[in-house]
């Protein structure tokens, strides 16, 4: 559960430019919730101030995700595209905004982040890449490379559940 007094605390440093006090707040919070979006995001943002990007975007990925999780899925959003305004290359934030789409039924806007995401060329053990190639079987129906390198990415992860999936998947096209 968020301490309000924390963060009001946070925000107070924030607005006084004391971004490594708040930075240490955030930190304690953090190990406290580590799945509180709302810290990790805010946290993502103070870390902007204090120019470290990388990490800043580490943050916004874990929060965009969660609130993918909870189905806060604007808020996903948000944070999707505010990743992307740092680095418009960030992959993960187009994962996000494809799983957010995907899940609020728009179809075609999620079939566009996940070739995004895709074709950033991430490593094939990355879970994304798998879910992501999953999902493309089912938006993409019609495409049977879909299927091919959803097992492709499933044989790699030696994902035995996923590859029969696969397997089955190209079985009722035929």
């Amino acid at each position: 559960m968020i301490d309000i007094e924390q963060r009001r605390k946070v925000q107070d440093l924030f607005q006084e430019g004391k971004y490594d006090s708040a930075e240490k707040i955030l930190n304690r919070m953090i190990k406290e919730d580590p799945d509180e979006a709302s810290i990790l995001n805010t946290l993502g943002d103070v870390l902007l101030k204090l120019d470290r990007t990388e990490e800043a975007l580490e943050h916004f990925s874990k929060a965009g995700q969660l609130y993918c999780i909870n189905g806060l899925h604007s808020a996903a959003l948000s944070v999707a595209r505010k990743a992307l305004r740092m680095d418009s290359e960030f992959a993960e934030a187009h994962y996000i905004k494809a799983l957010s789409y995907d899940s609020q039924g728009k179809f075609e806007d999620a079939k566009k982040e996940y070739l995004l995401y895709l074709k950033s060329k991430p490593s094939l053990k990355e879970p994304p890449v798998l879910q992501s190639c999953n999902a493309m079987t089912r938006l993409d129906p019609d495409d049977n490379k879909w299927v091919i390198r959803f097992a492709k990415v499933a044989a790699a992860n030696e994902d035995d559940v996923l590859l029969k999936q696969a397997i089955e998947t190209a079985g009722n096209r035929n």
